[in-house]
């Protein structure tokens, strides 16, 4: 099971593509394939570089 989470985080990252995973046995592909890349289209594209602010101090 954590191998199949790896393989799932590496492609909701998009550190990986699909072929090399099932290619090595850690990711299964079962039904209609066309709709994997409809899917990950649904998906927001997100970066990591957003400015994280601190909170507020709380007042005395």
């Amino acid at each position: 099971m954590a191998r199949q989470r790896r393989a799932l985080d590496a492609l909701l990252s998009r550190q990986q593509t699909l072929q090399p995973l099932t290619t090595a046995g850690e990711a299964q592909l079962r039904g209609d394939a066309g709709l994997l890349p409809r899917f990950f289209g649904l998906l927001d594209n997100v970066s990591g570089g957003f400015p994280v602010v601190d909170a507020a101090r709380w007042p005395d």
